[in-house]
């Protein structure tokens, strides 16, 4: 047989196989769904899960659901690039085929190095063609799972905040116990009224979330005032001792790292409440940052002026506590 007649089957053959294979490409496929399921509540995770969960929750963000950041960018680009060259390398197969063919039948006998040529032709075209509709599949199954990954971390993320919600006023009333009396001890006062001055409203945010910790002050007050700062609650922290055990364990900064001060009402010249600068979400204090709604400030007869970060909502009592007994002791 001779060669143009073998070369002219392959081509007709590889038409062939080029138009099935278009076939497979283009018709619709299914793409498996990728299911992940979770318990109904956070203390139903496991510890790995719990510690996911509470990192989204607080970053309020998610990672990236691919294995690679980039890994459906990088498909996409690859995916055309194949689709263009196999465009591209079917045609100067073909036109060079066809050219070929009228060819006589000599010229094609002494030519067989152009069969070999155009075979390899046939073979690369159709080989990228393949992994351009298998790509494409795969592209669609991997945003399949890439969406399924999302709304599995969104679920993550919502049984965090959801538990965080309905813990953390409990957290900072336990915590406020433990420090309150730590408090008392440190400053060595019994029987006085007491006053805690929150820095930051604890109230839910517009994300769902508490801040991640709060400053607190006690003032402790009889004919004197009696004041214990720079304590600061982590609730942050005390959600993640959730992840290797069902009962918290609460986290606040060691009495070393707390401030004490004490002087009598008739010492004080002013006693004042200042909101603090809204163009900062943060003023520093005793070398630890944390948000401010305000400042409480007491100026005294030596000239120096105390202040501690609070809330307006917070102070207002001892305010007005403060301000008759300051009064009272003028006048006496």
């Amino acid at each position: 047989m001779e060669y143009k007649v073998i070369f002219s089957l392959l081509f007709i053959l590889w038409l062939v196989g080029l138009d099935y294979l278009i076939y497979w490409g283009t018709r619709p496929f299914e793409v498996n769904p990728l299911t992940l399921k979770l318990p109904s509540s956070f203390m139903g995770l496991s510890s790995q899960l719990r510690k996911r969960a509470l990192d989204f929750a607080w970053k309020l963000g998610l990672e990236q659901a691919s294995s690679s950041p980039y890994k459906s960018a990088f498909m996409k680009i690859l995916s055309v690039i194949l689709l263009i060259v196999s465009i591209i390398l079917i045609f100067f197969t073909i036109i060079i085929s066809i050219e070929f063919l009228f060819k006589s039948s000599d010229y094609i006998n002494k030519n067989k190095n152009t069969i070999i040529f155009l075979l390899i032709f046939f073979l690369i075209s159709f080989w990228l063609l393949y992994k351009y509709f298998s790509l494409k599949k795969l592209i669609a199954q991997t945003a399949e799972e890439d969406e399924a990954k999302i709304n599995y971390n969104e679920s993550l993320k919502r049984l965090a905040i959801a538990f965080i919600q309905e813990q953390y006023q409990s957290w900072i009333d336990k915590m406020d116990q433990i420090a309150k009396l730590q408090a008392q001890t440190v400053s060595e006062v019994k029987n006085t009224t007491s006053f805690t001055l929150f820095s930051y409203e604890f109230s839910l945010t517009p994300s769902g979330m508490p801040s991640t910790k709060l400053g607190v002050t006690y003032i402790f007050s009889n004919g004197f005032i009696s004041v214990v700062s720079n304590i600061i609650f982590d609730l942050m922290q005390t959600s993640y001792s959730y992840v290797d055990s069902d009962t918290p364990t609460f986290s606040l900064n060691s009495p070393d790292a707390w401030c004490t001060e004490e002087f009598h009402y008739k010492d004080v010249i002013e006693c004042n409440y200042k909101p603090a600068d809204n163009s900062s979400n943060s003023i520093k204090f005793s070398n630890k940052e944390f948000p401010v709604d305000g400042i409480l400030t007491l100026s005294l007869v030596n000239g120096s002026i105390k202040e501690y970060p609070t809330t307006k909502k917070t102070v207002s009592n001892f305010l007005t506590l403060a301000r008759e007994k300051i009064r009272s002791s003028k006048i006496s």
